[in-house]
């Protein structure tokens, strides 16, 4: 189960990524740019990631009563 969360948050990082660059497809954004829509891609993928352990560790609570 936990390759799977993992799996699954490493998803939304490219999700995300690529949601936040297919608007500049045309031209390069600046560094800065760039960097801050890698920071947010990050960010995103690490909630992901908590949020699926949550679910997961509800699902194991309730499953066990």
């Amino acid at each position: 189960m936990k390759i799977w969360i993992l799996l699954l948050s490493l998803l939304a990082v490219a999700g995300s990524w690529w949601w936040h660059t297919r608007q500049n497809s045309g031209s390069r954004p600046p560094f800065s740019r760039q960097l801050h829509n890698f920071l947010k891609s990050i960010i995103i993928g690490i909630g992901v990631y908590f949020a699926l352990v949550l679910l997961a560790a509800a699902y194991l609570i309730i499953s066990t009563y």
